[in-house]
């Protein structure tokens, strides 16, 4: 059984940032420790810079192991992410980490200045 803390869910939010061009790796930006056993809610993608020629494509991996089965992306000439993502695991516990990966880049312009957002709301479980 699971309760969220103390009444109304404790919100949290898990933010990546890439200055500059963006480029493809795994582990970009900070790594996260969880606290809290967390229900991932939301997922958020910025960039100043649009990618071209194709969409850049992020993941959000809690141990190694992706939270999507249709991966987050911001489509080309555009800003702010498509909304098509799928998450296949919401569940991230206590203790683990979890990390950002970029897996694509436009093929013109790769996109500039990304901002990952992941909201969480923390969990207590009895």
């Amino acid at each position: 059984m699971v309760y969220y803390r103390a009444g109304s869910p404790q919100k949290r939010t898990y933010t990546w940032y890439i200055n500059g061009d963006i480029s493809v790796g795994s582990e970009q930006g900070a790594v996260y420790r969880l606290l809290h056993p967390c229900y991932a809610s939301f997922l958020q993608l910025h960039v100043k810079g649009a990618p071209t020629g194709q969409s850049l494509i992020v993941d959000i991996k809690d141990l190694g192991v992706s939270l999507f089965s249709t991966l987050p992306e911001i489509d080309a000439g555009t800003n702010i992410e498509n909304g098509n993502e799928v998450f296949s695991s919401r569940n991230l516990a206590f203790g683990n980490t979890i990390t950002m990966a970029v897996t694509q880049v436009g093929s013109v312009n790769p996109g500039t200045d990304l901002t990952v957002s992941l909201e969480v709301l923390e969990k207590l479980e009895v």
